[in-house]
Parts: C-alpha cells; sequence; structure tokens
C-alpha cells in the first residue's frame, strides 16, 4: 500500500468526506477533502505531515511514539502492560503512526469478522 492509499483509507476513517487527489508526487501525495470537525474543505497528508499524523494518533489512541537508532516505533497498548499494535517505519515518524492506525483498523475488522 502507498502512501497516497494510506492516506485515503485513513481520511475516510476519520470521517473526511469528498476525498479526492490534489497532488500525487511520491512520496508524499495531498489529498483534499471535507473535515469531519467544521466541514471546511482542507488539504490532508498524515504520512508526510505531523499536524495530520498527530490527528491519526489521537483517533486511534496511540499510546507511544519514539525513536529507536533509525527506526520510528508507534505502539498501541491494551491495559497499559502489553502492546497490542507495534509499527514500525525507517521512513518517518508519521509514517509509523499511520501503520499504527492501519494495524488497529485491521484489528478492529478482523474482530468484527470473529462475531
Amino acid at each position: 500500500m502507498n502512501n497516497l492509499e494510506i492516506d485515503r483509507k485513513l481520511a475516510e476513517k476519520l470521517g473526511y468526506t469528498d476525498i479526492e487527489v490534489m497532488y500525487d508526487n511520491s512520496p508524499y501525495p495531498i489529498i483534499g477533502a471535507c473535515s469531519p470537525k467544521d466541514g471546511y474543505w482542507t488539504e490532508w497528508n498524515p504520512t508526510g505531515n505531523m499536524k495530520d499524523a498527530w490527528e491519526v494518533f489521537n483517533f486511534f489512541k496511540l499510546d507511544e511514539l519514539y525513536r529507536s537508532l533509525n527506526i520510528w516505533v508507534a505502539m498501541r497498548y491494551e491495559n497499559d502492560a502489553h502492546p497490542i499494535v507495534n509499527a514500525q517505519s525507517d521512513e518517518s515518524a508519521e509514517k509509523a503512526i499511520c501503520l499504527a492506525a492501519l494495524k488497529v483498523i485491521e484489528n478492529q475488522e478482523g474482530s468484527k469478522s470473529d462475531e
């Protein structure tokens, strides 16, 4: 999954509407969408913009972001003890956050199919 696909999927999960590609230049594409907060049109790029990535971090209730050597790690814990999501990226902190959010989505979708 490339950065554009990641950004689109996260935008949909966060409730953005009227999503369209504004700039498709890898590795940092930009999508435009109506914000779920105020309905205003905005440029959105969580894989390349920390402000947007931090919105993802908070929405998916991630717990930790740190750098170990040259790798960024984003994590989410269950009961403050065991990590249930651990995503790593050697590209950027933003990418690690987005990959962790995708794992949260996969976990949620997997638990729905188990029911």
